[in-house]
């Protein structure tokens, strides 16, 4: 019986890692491929790497010195470090959280919006 429990708790376990492992991926590879596709519309879209961490039951993913600009008119944007959190089993449910300093270029001016707490939540 015991020897039962403990090979079920091992496949659930594993079958739980792939599963968070597999949304991780996705989380990742969504993100480059968004910013790969600012990039090919014309954008500067920079980042200095890309993390998912939380497992097992969260995916947060922090994306350091991110730099979004559209030349053409002239706005950037820049985060020391922006991040998107979900649960890994809610991952429709994302939570973005912007960083306290997040500099902002216009063609007119260059501004740096502080807040104490900026986050915004969609469920897809």
């Amino acid at each position: 019986m015991m020897r039962n429990l403990l090979i079920l708790v091992v496949v659930v376990a594993g079958l739980w890692s792939v599963w968070w492992y597999t949304g991780a991926s996705a989380h990742e590879t969504g993100i480059k491929t968004w910013l790969s596709g600012q990039r090919d519309k014309g954008w500067v879209a920079d980042y200095q790497g890309l993390e998912v961490k939380g497992y097992p039951n969260r995916f947060d993913t922090t994306v350091p010195d991110l730099n979004l600009a559209d030349p053409l008119p002239g706005w950037a944007w820049s985060a020391p470090d922006f991040q998107i959190l979900s649960q890994a089993y809610t991952p429709n449910h994302i939570i973005a959280v912007w960083p306290k300093p997040q500099p902002l270029s216009t063609p007119e001016e260059r501004v740096e919006p502080e807040t104490e707490r900026m986050q915004g939540s969609v469920v897809f």
